[in-house]
């Protein structure tokens, strides 16, 4: 009888990753977190978030913000916008008369196409327009690889501050 003797070998595949590299804050369950400062009504704060695909090879990524008003936007610097392939970008002007330059607000999902160790930045405001602890969130999601998909808690308060005038004497 002939034996065959056949050796299978399996290759490792290649899946699309990503890395948060700001925020470097991190909650108890090692969750991202873009922590603001606490904000004098009026006042606004950019912090930015930063994300790198660790892989070899080209991922694709969504980005999208998940906000309970305008008190956080996420803005888009001119060299992130050439970036973005898929998804609807406001011009500067409508971001609800709060313009920065080189900054666009990137109010819907987008989808952007990072190459192997490249970066994509993007600044996120908080503008202080109540008084209240507001959270938010954003969420990237890695084509073809949801193991990747990532939630970053975007936390922020605003106050005013009273003033008490002590001896006013009345004419």
């Amino acid at each position: 009888s002939s034996g065959i003797n056949a050796e299978y070998g399996v290759g490792e595949g290649t899946l699309p990753s990503i890395s948060i590299v700001k925020p470097v804050t991190c909650t108890k369950k090692n969750q991202p977190v873009i922590q603001f400062s606490r904000l004098l009504l009026g006042q606004s704060q950019s912090k930015p978030l930063v994300i790198e695909n660790t892989g070899n090879i080209p991922t694709r990524i969504l980005v999208e913000m998940h906000v309970p008003d305008t008190s956080f936007t996420l803005y888009a610097p001119d060299e992130t916008l050439d970036m973005i392939t898929e998804g609807v970008v406001d011009k500067p002007a409508s971001a609800y008369g709060y313009f920065l330059p080189g900054l666009t607000p990137i109010r819907r999902p987008v989808t952007l196409e990072l190459h192997a160790k490249e970066k994509v930045t993007f600044e996120v405001v908080c503008r202080s327009i109540h008084i209240s602890k507001l959270n938010a969130e954003i969420k990237i999601i890695v084509e073809d690889n949801r193991f990747e998909d990532s939630t970053i808690l975007v936390v922020g308060e605003r106050y005013e501050d009273d003033i008490t005038l002590d001896n006013v004497r009345g004419s």
